[in-house]
């Protein structure tokens, strides 16, 4: 039976839009490392940033079957009317408490010959219980009166440039060689109309 022509057009529309969401912060495992939780952040739905990873480490990982599960997700913003906050905070501070207060290493410290499987953000033994004790300890901070914070949080403003700039992932390209960076990396690009932008 011949295909459809316009389901195709919308298949390649649904692959490639991007729709800007609430930050969130998720984890989640795998059935090839079952001892490593992989914490990150999205702006673009925990779903479907999941289902990227899923393509990504069955790509890396073939003919080996990888199976995700998703173990958590929360809000990425501390929010208080009363005291009119309204602030955003990102997977680094939950990996700083992971690092500082938990002392567990991600797993480029652990094994690090799986870091150019994986990414510097799956973490080793840590529990679900310990990623929630982390992300309270951060709406504790952005709560505190204390000036000096423990970690870094962001304004709605902040967000809304950084909106303008879409998290780079050597992943993402299905390379399997190299490794991931360890920081976000962006990338910006001028358009046939010269309208200025960035691509990840």
């Amino acid at each position: 039976m011949e295909k459809n022509p316009e389901i195709n057009d919308l298949k390649i529309v649904e692959d490639n839009i991007e729709i800007r969401l609430d930050n969130y912060i998720y984890a989640f495992s795998t059935n090839t490392i079952p001892n490593y939780l992989k914490i990150g952040d999205t702006s673009k739905g925990v779903t479907r940033r999941i289902k990227q990873w899923e393509k990504i480490l069955n790509k890396r990982l073939s003919p080996q079957i990888v199976k995700i599960t998703k173990e958590y997700d929360h809000p990425a913003s501390v929010k208080d009317n009363e005291k009119k906050l309204d602030m955003y905070f990102r997977d680094y501070s939950v990996h700083k408490y992971i690092r500082e207060v938990l002392h567990k290493d991600s797993i480029d410290i652990t094994d690090p010959d799986l870091l150019k499987l994986y990414s510097k953000e799956f973490f080793k033994d840590v529990t679900i219980n310990e990623v929630d004790n982390a992300i309270q300890s951060i709406i504790e901070d952005a709560l505190s009166t204390n000036p000096e914070k423990t970690y870094t949080f962001y304004s709605k403003s902040d967000l809304d440039e950084n909106s303008k700039k879409v998290e780079f992932h050597w992943s993402i390209s299905y390379i399997s060689s190299p490794p991931l960076p360890a920081e976000p990396r962006y990338l910006t690009y001028t358009s046939r109309k010269g309208n200025r932008g960035t691509r990840g």
